[in-house]
């Protein structure tokens, strides 16, 4: 697996709020996206669980992340140093 496939994997588990398909694999994509077509049910539920987990990629709450990140780099680097 390679970075992408990892960090695609965190944020959208397979078959919980999304389906996860290989990059450059269309074969696999053509077999998830008609999968989901004959699926109705599985279109509801992906789509309501997709929505409800985009709610922690706001701009407000990505921003919060990443300064949450700096201050904990911070306070680390101020500790090893000092």
């Amino acid at each position: 697996a390679d970075a992408n496939d990892v960090s695609v994997g965190i944020i959208s588990p397979d078959g919980r709020d999304g389906m996860l398909v290989a990059p450059w694999a269309p074969v696999e994509l053509g077999a998830a996206v008609g999968a989901l077509a004959a699926d109705p049910e599985r279109q509801r539920r992906l789509g309501a669980a997709a929505r409800t987990r985009a709610a922690d990629f706001t701009p407000e709450r990505v921003a919060d992340q990443i300064d949450a990140l700096y201050q904990e780099l911070l306070a680390r680097s101020a500790r090893r140093s000092g």
